[in-house]
């Protein structure tokens, strides 16, 4: 858990005291000192007043305000100290502006900032101009804190309604759940009703340990309104609580108000912020018997056990209908890396995290597939040994692996691959390794966060119960992925299958239809190709195959398709492209075939193709006829004589469709 300085009440006096001393000394000092004393006072009174925020007992008092006094203070000693002619500006926003939290403060600075404000003018002179001057500029000082002040007020309204859904969140009341949260609350403020009836008590208070801010908040009431938050430091609450025993006080407590009397009852409930009930008396009441005490404290606690066990009864139905959301989003993505990436996202919203990862497993180690978050780490594509890294260690040990609080370790190992860069290092890390009963260990997901210093163990319980399911899964999605791409290549040559080059025309021919882009294709074909099989064998006409499918790879663009047609025939559909770029990019690739020899087990043997090119709406008005139209080219090249590149005759061109 994450722990928050705290400076006592008196500190706090001292600090704010010597930070305004400070502040009032280097403007008195400004046209004496040099810059280097002025700039060590003002970092001195920063630094002074800074620390101020670190303490929750003056939360009205925001950090903005706080924070503005550095740049006021650095101008007032740029212009002049106290005779700066700023100062009728800046004197009303402090007099103002939250920056001083209690009235008695701010009366004090307005009186300051009269006689300082008179001083001014009276030192630049009493002229007219300069009290208009002075007067305006205390104006917009005023107006500028005003500002701030309506800002911070409605800042803190929106605050406290986030806060209000935050928690209520936490315990899963969403929609249905909301009512039954509020009905619980209706239940046990009738309990703490009946409580003070029957023991005669003015007020009864439910109260909760803060046990990170070392204070007790106030969560029910009966009998007046809820009282202020408590520091435990000092006050007897933290003695009751830590000793889990109930006490009886007859001199009064701040949280018992104009009452003297009063019990505090410790709820035996387990858990580190562990209730307390405390119950005041108007003088005259007797104290109540030991025995009706314990009836009391045994209604409460009972109760707040009950609800404690329906909330969490809710929270897990509602952790439920988000898996199974997260099982319905992750069916919808069939291939390996898009898989990757939701179940990574996925699992950091679950978790309210900062990032996760996702990689793939096996023998030798892993490869990462997903990466999501802002805090850096891996990168796609990284790749780790079986020993290098937690995710790795996971895997091999088939559990779940956690890390909290892992600030400060200079040993701990990477996440994913050693080396990995982080802009904001994780503080807390769960990881998951994705087990199927057949397969083992597929894959591996971590989670981790750089704001919190732990992964709630709901969160990790929530994480295991996915895991199953995202490991099966993503067996499919990478069983699927293998399949579909074996399906859709020719297995010699890597290039698509003709079952894809004919969907692909298809859309082309779609397209055309639409927009009347042109389009373009070429088919080849491989000269005297039987001759090379029946002279050196068919492994070397593999070869020679191979050795055309790389050439019209590396010739290609990201929008042309290249295809296998059968035997030692290609095609290159080629969007966006006119007759002549076709013609010439085919002429290219047949100059760079024939300057290729393929040297098979000591023989050389020369490869020559050639060409057919055909382009809509330029030869043909059907993106589906420029196949018969390239193939007509095509026997023309070879019947004059091979290896030459052959265009389609031209036609007028129809024009754009009719609408």
């Amino acid at each position: 858990m994450t722990k928050r300085l705290s400076t006592a009440p008196g500190s706090q006096r001292f600090a704010i005291g010597a930070s305004l001393g400070l502040y009032l000394g280097s403007l008195f000092l400004a046209p004496r000192l040099g810059p280097l004393a002025l700039g060590m006072m003002a970092a001195l009174a920063a630094t002074l007043f800074a620390w101020v925020r670190l303490s929750p007992a003056h939360p009205s008092a925001p950090v903005l305000a706080r924070l503005f006094w550095i740049p006021l203070h650095l101008a007032l000693l740029a212009t002049g100290g106290l005779a700066s002619p700023l100062l009728p500006l800046v004197v009303p926003w402090l007099a103002l502006s939250p920056a001083v939290p209690s009235r008695r403060g701010r009366a004090f600075v307005a009186g300051v900032a009269a006689v300082l404000i008179a001083g001014d003018v009276w030192q630049h002179g009493v002229g007219a101009t300069r009290w208009i001057e002075a007067v305006l500029l205390a104006a917009a000082g005023g107006l500028l804190a005003e500002s701030y002040a309506h800002a911070r007020r409605q800042a803190a309204i929106k605050a406290d309604t986030l806060d209000r859904i935050l928690e209520e969140a936490e315990v899963g009341r969403r929609g249905r759940a909301l009512s039954e949260a509020v009905h619980r609350l209706d239940v046990l403020d009738e309990a703490l009703d009946r409580v003070a009836r029957t023991l005669g008590a003015a007020r009864v208070v439910l109260w909760e340990i803060d046990v990170e801010r070392d204070r007790a908040i106030p969560k029910r009431a009966s009998g007046g309104p809820m009282p202020a938050p408590v520091p435990l430091a000092g006050d007897p609450l933290r003695w009751a609580w830590e000793e889990r025993l109930p006490l009886r006080l007859e001199a009064g407590a701040r949280w018992a108000g104009e009452y003297r009397k009063a019990c505090i009852v410790p709820l035996e409930i387990p858990a580190p912020s562990a209730p307390l009930l405390t119950l005041a008396f108007a003088d005259g009441v007797e104290f109540p018997s030991p025995d009706a005490l314990a009836d009391a404290e045994n209604q409460i606690r009972t109760l707040l056990l009950m609800q404690m066990q329906e909330a969490a009864a809710v929270s897990t139905r509602e952790r439920f209908l988000e898996l199974m959301s997260i099982l319905g989003r992750l069916t919808r993505e069939p291939k390996t890396d898009s898989f990757a990436n939701a179940l990574a996202v996925s699992a950091m919203e679950l978790g309210e995290a900062t990032g996760a990862a996702v990689a793939l497993w096996g023998e030798e180690g892993g490869r990462v597939l997903a990466v999501v978050g802002e805090d850096g780490g891996p990168a796609v594509g990284d790749e780790f040994g079986p020993l290098e890294s937690e995710m790795a260690l996971a895997a091999r040990g088939e559990g779940t692996l956690l890390r909290e609080n892992r600030r400060g370790e200079g040993g701990a190992l990477a996440v994913a691959v050693p080396g990995e860069r982080w802009i904001a290092e994780p503080r807390a890390l769960a990881v998951i390794p994705l087990r199927d009963h057949e397969q083992g260990v597929i894959a591996v997901l971590a989670v981790w966060s750089s704001r919190y210093d732990e992964i709630r163990p709901e969160v990790v319980e929530a994480l295991e119960l996915l895991a199953p399911y995202a490991a099966l899964q993503l067996f499919y999605a990478l069983t699927y992925g293998s399949l579909r791409e074996h399906a859709e290549r020719d297995p010699l040559t890597g290039l698509h299958n003709r079952r894809v080059f004919e969907a692909r025309l298809a859309a082309a021919e779609s397209h055309f239809l639409r927009y009347r882009r042109p389009v373009a294709l070429a088919i080849l074909d491989i000269d005297h190709f039987k001759r090379v099989n029946d002279t050196y064998g068919h492994e070397a006409g593999d070869e020679v195959l191979r050795a055309v499918a790389a050439s019209l790879r590396a010739s290609l663009r990201d929008t042309d398709m290249a295809a296998r047609l059968g035997g030692e025939e290609f095609v290159v559909l080629q969007p966006e492209t006119t007759l002549a770029g076709a013609v010439d990019a085919a002429e290219r690739l047949r100059r760079q075939i024939e300057e290729q020899v393929i040297e098979w087990r000591g023989e050389r043997i020369p490869i020559r193709i050639s060409v057919g090119v055909s382009a809509a709406p330029e030869c043909v008005e059907s993106v589906h006829d420029l196949v018969e139209s390239a193939d007509a080219a095509l026997y023309a090249s070879k019947n004059a004589g091979r290896n030459r590149v052959t265009a389609a005759p031209t036609a007028l061109d129809p024009g754009p469709p009719s609408a």
